[in-house]
């Protein structure tokens, strides 16, 4: 799974496929962060080409909970990169909100 958004980038390149690189939870405190990947394509990302962008997500305590428990990690083939990805679309503001599920 992916998220596909086009997003300029400081190379004058717009990122258009994003991919989670990175989830640490911290279930001591209840908080972590989400690391997010931009290429220019799903294909350069295949390729292992270098990545345009990083967009760093943290997880409050209050999201924590409802994204990345493991009661609402296991049922039905959900992780937490999957929930990952449900968390930055639903994040207030979110750049990725309109973003497509690839």
């Amino acid at each position: 799974m992916a998220l596909q958004k086009s997003i300029d980038t400081n190379f004058g390149i717009p990122a258009t496929y994003w991919r989670v690189i990175k989830t640490e939870l911290d279930y001591l405190n209840s908080q972590g962060t989400v690391l997010l990947s931009g290429y220019i394509s799903e294909q350069s990302r295949q390729e292992n080409k270098q990545h345009l962008a990083v967009r760093h997500f943290r997880i409050n305590s209050n999201d924590f909970n409802t994204y990345f428990v493991p009661d609402v990690i296991n049922p039905l083939d959900i992780n937490q990169v999957k929930n990952s990805y449900l968390y930055i679309k639903n994040l207030e503001n979110s750049e990725f909100a309109d973003a497509i599920d690839v």
